[in-house]
């Protein structure tokens, strides 16, 4: 009998959880917005950044939880790469930087710009701090379609 109460308290309990899931790919170094006009809506970190924050504002407002996801292709190939190349060993790229300030929970590396972002995520200590609301240690996984980073 105390089995059964569990389980209707639990899927009670389950019907009533809600959860907010934010999540982004294909940022592919798009740093800078698209543009004017109809194209303003469209990149650029700051824009995503605004959008995001007051999403996970309204779902706190909620009290309903949200969790931060990126499923790939966050890095490209281009100007903002190559300059990000220039900058100081151990100075984390610009994507790296634009990504910390999402506060991922978890992040996943697509195959087609896997070598791109360990480039990006090697030789910085930014991959450490990728997501600040989970505690644990940070491990490091080199395969494609995995999380790049685990928090647990």
């Amino acid at each position: 009998m105390l089995l059964i109460a569990l389980l209707v308290f639990n899927t009670q309990s389950f019907a009533q959880f809600k959860l907010t899931v934010l999540h982004n790919n294909d940022g592919e170094s798009k740093l800078l917005n698209a543009g004017t006009g109809n194209l303003a809506n469209f990149g650029g970190v700051s824009r995503f950044k605004t959008v995001l924050d007051t999403l996970r504002a309204q779902s706190n407002a909620m009290n309903v939880p949200a969790i931060m996801l990126a499923s790939g292709d966050n890095t490209l190939a281009g100007p903002e790469f190559y300059l990000s190349q220039q900058l100081p060993f151990g100075t984390p790229f610009y994507d790296v930087v634009a990504m910390n300030s999402f506060d991922y929970d978890a992040i996943c590396t697509a195959t087609m710009t896997l070598i791109l972002d360990r480039t990006c995520l090697q030789g910085s200590s930014e991959i450490f701090s990728l997501s600040r609301k989970l505690r644990g240690s940070a491990q490091m996984l080199t395969f494609p379609e995995k999380i790049v980073s685990t928090f647990s």
